[in-house]
């Protein structure tokens, strides 16, 4: 684990050290206006009347402060709430990637595994995965060995384009340079999503290195089928595909970031199905491999977009009930602006 990890834990450890300063030194603009005593005045007054407007009750403790916030994330606050002057991709990067394993480990996972959207194709393609091994037709390795047969030197060198560009050193220090990039130009939106991204990429690549060695998978080497649970032998990390699951990491902060431009998710996704195909292409892995990746990498972005406090267009807060008086009618209605 640690020798394929070093890759890219360099190049992430350098971006996090030129990232960290800026978080720490800029500060958002504020007006002199608003910050003025003389302007706090009005709103000081106004909360002064509405708290002498509550009406205590007999079971109200006068003395009793209202309890403060909890600043441990959850599913229903998942975000880790930054100084106030800050929103939070701009609070410390250190924190937030410490306070996720927490929050993946007792939140963030047990959710999703009783969510059949996340359940039912990850466990199909396991099973498929499983099989490859003992049935006399295996799917999983008659696809491979499909794909690989006929992929010539021309489409070899565009796989091997893709499969470069989602190694994990490259893809940390772009996300990093575009955004002090966006910083600097001021650019917020961009800069926001490559600091989420960045922060789900590196969680990314702790726990796909994790899964990596509790399945240790065979990878289609020499006429291999995939079979699991092989410890000590050479070339047993096919299962998920890394490449796979952090491109579909970047992929989908950017997609629900950049979600009014319609565009954006099919250049997200595209680009991150066309690394997935690459590393089938070259006989790295196999197609259970990527596909499992990518349904882990969608999660693990959809998890750093819950903590920036962001939903994506299947959150159920766009999901309402519609009644229908005169035909005595109840339906649902789902709502979702480009």
């Amino acid at each position: 684990m640690v020798r394929r990890a070093t890759a890219w834990l360099p190049i992430a450890a350098w971006t996090l050290l030129a990232i960290t300063p800026v978080l720490a030194a800029e500060e958002l603009p504020t007006d002199d206006g608003l910050t003025s005593d003389t302007a706090l005045e009005p709103c000081l007054d106004r909360s002064a009347t509405l708290d002498s407007d509550v009406v205590q009750t007999p079971f109200d403790d006068p003395d009793e402060e209202p309890p403060s916030p909890s600043p441990y994330p959850s599913l229903e606050n998942p975000v880790l709430a930054p100084p106030p002057d800050k929103p939070y991709w701009r609070s410390n990067i250190f924190k937030r990637i410490l306070h996720d394993q927490a929050f993946l480990v007792t939140k963030w996972w047990p959710s999703e595994l009783t969510r059949l959207s996340f359940t039912g194709p990850l466990v199909a393609t396991t099973y498929v995965a499983t099989r490859s091994s003992d049935d006399e037709h295996p799917v999983d390795f008659n696809t491979e060995q499909r794909i690989d047969n006929r992929t010539g030197k021309r489409a070899d060198s565009v796989a091997n384009v893709f499969t470069e560009l989602g190694n994990g050193a490259p893809a940390c220090a772009a996300l990093g340079i575009s955004y002090l990039l966006a910083r600097h130009s001021g650019n917020d939106r961009l800069a926001e999503a490559s600091s989420v991204s960045f922060e789900a990429l590196v969680s990314t690549g702790i726990w796909v290195e994790v899964i990596k060695e509790v399945t240790a998978r065979q990878r289609p080497v020499q006429d291999s089928h995939g079979e699991f649970f092989q410890y000590g032998k050479p070339e047993t990390s096919s299962f998920p595909s890394g490449h796979s699951m952090g491109a579909f990491t970047v992929a989908t902060v950017f997609a629900h970031i950049y979600a009014d431009k319609k565009w954006m998710p099919w250049v997200a996704y595209g680009s991150a199905a066309a690394v997935a195909w690459s590393r089938v292409a070259l006989g790295r892995h196999f197609p259970s491999d990527v596909i499992a990746g990518a349904i882990l990498g969608n999660s693990m972005g959809r998890m750093a977009l819950a903590r920036d406090g962001r939903e994506g267009p299947l959150s159920p807060r766009n999901l309402q009930p519609i009644f229908d008086p005169k035909n005595k009618g109840l339906g649902v209605g789902y709502s979702y602006r480009w």
